[in-house]
């Protein structure tokens, strides 16, 4: 199989996964104030509740359109931490295959060096919107 296939299989399975992450479970008591699952964030996070329910989040302003979607940008952030770190391991693998090849060890280092300055820039987005989210909520 092609590496940039497996990659993008890598990728895939991961936005997969993080699609259904947030989502609120029917029938369980649910908070406004979001349980996410795998550091994701529940889309809902912050939004007001119905009365009642306490279940129903409710959009009743501009100012909750911007929490949604910067809940959304935190899950898509996360999807690609988790990226980078399946790049990280990608990475070691390579770098245990190589058998000694300078030119496959030099490929698998640089693999690792890209992924870890992909998930610091996550981390760091994540930090942003998170502080955005404060100033908002």
């Amino acid at each position: 199989m092609n590496a940039k296939i497996k990659h993008l299989f890598l990728l895939g399975i991961l936005v997969i996964g993080g699609a259904f992450v947030s989502v609120p479970s029917v029938g369980a008591a649910a908070t406004c104030k979001g349980g996410g699952i795998l550091t994701f964030p529940s889309w809902y996070r912050g939004l007001e509740c119905d009365d009642d329910a306490k279940s129903n989040p409710k959009i009743n302003a501009l100012n909750d359109i911007w929490i949604v979607a910067l809940n959304f940008l935190e899950i898509l952030i996360g999807i690609a931490g988790y990226g980078a770190v399946g790049y990280i391991v990608w990475g070691g693998i390579r770098y245990v295959k190589s058998q000694g090849e300078p030119g496959e060890i030099s490929g698998a280092k640089n693999t690792i060096r890209d992924a870890i300055i992909g998930l610091v820039i996550a981390l760091a987005a994540v930090m942003i919107v998170r502080t955005i989210q404060g100033a908002l909520l």
